[in-house]
């Protein structure tokens, strides 16, 4: 709420065409869920945000293996700043994020600084003029007029899991050889995308420029993947067969770069669980991804279904989540 407050707070002091530092001292009479502080033209948090939460990787991997495993931990560390403007349309804005891994515990730190630009008219702002106007685009924003919580909430997600994959990359390798899995495989989510970058003749060594190192390893194998793809029991889960013709990966009659994102998305999953050797501990991030309601119960049949990997799914679909608990329980 504190970013949004901000995001609509210089929007109306950029249309009203007042200067900020004009405008910044009546922040603290608007109020903002968070206190803010304004040194050398920038805005950041007084205090940054901390959350902690204990985190026992062996306990985890035990509880998916079914049996204790031992491993030798360390710590990791990741950090990431994120452009304002790219993620939630705001000049000037940057989101810092740092995520720490140590002893069993997992540590994140969240900060956002504003570089102000003082330009415009060198004149006072009364604050019940900017509470009016702030308050106006506020109650647009939570009616829905927006959708800046949930394009945040979608940034901060992707950030995340891109800070969290040296520590996933990290134990990757000591997992495989304590638990015996051929390989450890990550589907992530948000991946209907990455059909097109396939297709799109950019050089290999150039894409982590567009694609970060969790996507990139699923796009690594995915060419593997949809050769294998015609040789699972996929049921009626497709309605057109998939295949690669002059380096082009054909979903029917047509590109499959040009079908509906749920097809595209369905389709990477599956060919990356084609991918996977017979052994391999394969997780599975928001199968549900774009997926039709009708489709639900079919993708639990067909995750049920594989036998020689072993999966952990991840949804926060609960008909799905049900569907696979019902299926599983019969």
């Amino acid at each position: 709420m504190t970013l949004t407050t901000l995001i609509v707070f210089f929007r109306e002091v950029s249309f009203k065409m007042v200067k900020p530092s004009k405008a910044i001292p009546l922040l603290k009479e608007l109020g903002t869920p968070l206190p803010l502080k304004f040194e050398n033209s920038t805005l950041s948090l007084e205090t940054p945000i901390r959350i902690e939460a204990d985190f026992d990787f062996q306990r985890v991997v035990g509880r998916i293996m079914g049996r204790k495993v031992e491993m030798d931990l360390f710590d990791v560390q990741s950090s990431r700043e994120v452009d304002g403007l790219r993620s939630v349309s705001m000049k000037g804005l940057t989101i810092i994020l740092k995520l720490d891994y140590s002893h069993g515990k997992v540590s994140l730190i969240a900060d956002l600084k504003v570089k102000v630009e003082d330009r415009g008219l060198d004149r006072d702002i009364k604050v019940e003029e900017l509470r009016t106007a702030v308050g106006r685009s506020l109650k647009e924003i939570l009616g829905g007029s927006f959708n800046i919580h949930s394009e945040f909430e979608d940034m901060i997600s992707k950030e995340l899991e891109a800070m969290i994959e040296p520590i996933l990359s990290s134990y990757r390798k000591k997992l495989e050889e304590e638990t015996g899995f051929q390989e450890v495989i990550l589907i992530p989510a948000d991946r209907g995308y990455l059909i097109n970058v396939l297709e799109s003749g950019i050089p290999q060594e150039n894409m982590i420029q567009f694609v970060d190192d969790i996507h990139l390893r699923a796009l690594s194998r995915l060419r593997k993947g949809i050769d294998e793809i015609n040789n699972l029991e996929l049921g009626d889960l497709l309605d057109d067969k998939v295949k690669i013709e002059g380096g082009i990966v054909q979903y029917g009659k047509s590109r499959l770069s040009n079908a509906p994102v749920h097809v595209k998305s369905l389709v990477i999953m599956i060919a990356l669980i084609a991918s996977a050797q017979p052994g391999s501990l394969i997780l599975v991030d928001e199968p549900e991804e774009h997926l039709k309601d009708e489709d639900v119960e079919k993708v639990g049949k067909f995750l049920l279904s594989i036998s020689s990997q072993k999966l952990v799914i991840s949804t926060r679909n609960k008909a799905l989540y049900e569907r696979i608990a019902s299926i599983e329980r019969s």
